[in-house]
């Protein structure tokens, strides 16, 4: 039995405690999920609650292209105003503890090979990544607050994917494509995490809005012989990309963004013995 004042109450909490104006469909799910509230679908995420989002049994939910979101609206009780303990996102300025100089490892996902470890730090979007393919420009504009800053993003594969891939040399969004046997080699069972990427690596500080719009840019076919995005380009030789999941999480300009990436890397090699899927170094 699904408890629907339950499920509108905690998102509601959750967005006034962070101060955030609306979140992803996806993320919410998480969040719901979490909570024990409504399975999300592993193979699916967000779809769930997307069924309730059209019936119209979220109030503060709209679509905006292919993406649905839930805004801000009212808290019904001043007990639902407690801060749930999900983040480490600082709120004075929106953006994660990091400082430029050193990591706070609470900030950092405690284990990287999951999903929900992103979560529960401050990640945000938990979008579909076809659909931010195909409308690239309504998510820079629907997340323009946080993609202003330079930070880290990842991809992430459902654990029942099913290692599928393609190994045509004349790939409108592979200027390298790998062979079969190399690809089959990197493929990580039993992990989410397939790529992490940094907005920010250098003192040129590019943004977030920047490094996914140059990433997307390359999973729709637009590239020359040097990108706009190669690293990363082995997502894109994977058989149902479509349905995987892209998040991101803005931090403080360089250096604090590659620090961040490579920490949260060296971690999921610690765990995995390897790079995610589609990192080649970090």
């Amino acid at each position: 039995m699904i408890d629907i004042d339950a499920i509108n109450r905690l998102i509601q909490s959750r967005l006034h405690h962070l101060g955030r104006a609306n979140v992803t469909a996806v993320e919410a799910a998480l969040w719901l999920d979490e909570a024990g509230l409504l399975a999300d679908s592993r193979a699916r995420p967000g779809k769930p609650l997307r069924v309730l989002l059209r019936a119209g049994r979220v109030p503060e939910g709209r679509q905006h292209g292919r993406f649905w979101y839930i805004h801000v609206g009212s808290i019904e009780s001043p007990e639902l105003r407690r801060p749930p303990v999900v983040s480490a996102v600082a709120p004075s300025t929106g953006l994660p503890a990091l400082a430029s100089a050193e990591l706070d490892t609470a900030s950092l996902p405690s284990d990287p090979r999951f999903l929900a470890a992103f979560v529960k730090v401050g990640f945000q979007g938990f979008v579909n990544l076809g659909d931010a393919v195909a409308s690239r420009r309504a998510l820079m504009v629907d997340h323009s607050r946080e993609l202003t800053h330079c930070g880290v993003y990842a991809v992430f594969a459902p654990l029942g994917w099913q290692a599928s891939f393609v190994v045509e040399s004349d790939l409108s969004n592979v200027i390298t494509p790998w062979p079969l046997e190399r690809l089959q080699s990197r493929w990580i069972d039993g992990v989410e995490l397939v790529y992490i990427g940094c907005a920010g690596a250098t003192q040129s500080s590019r943004t977030l809005a920047k490094r996914l719009s140059d990433l997307l840019k390359h999973a729709e076919g637009r590239v020359t012989a040097s990108g706009p995005h190669k690293g990363g380009e082995r997502l894109w030789q994977c058989r149902g990309w479509e349905d995987w999941t892209l998040a991101w999480r803005a931090s403080d300009p360089y250096p604090a963004p590659h620090a961040e990436e490579v920490a949260i890397g060296s971690e999921f090699m610690r765990l995995t013995g390897a790079l995610p899927f589609a990192n080649v170094r970090l």
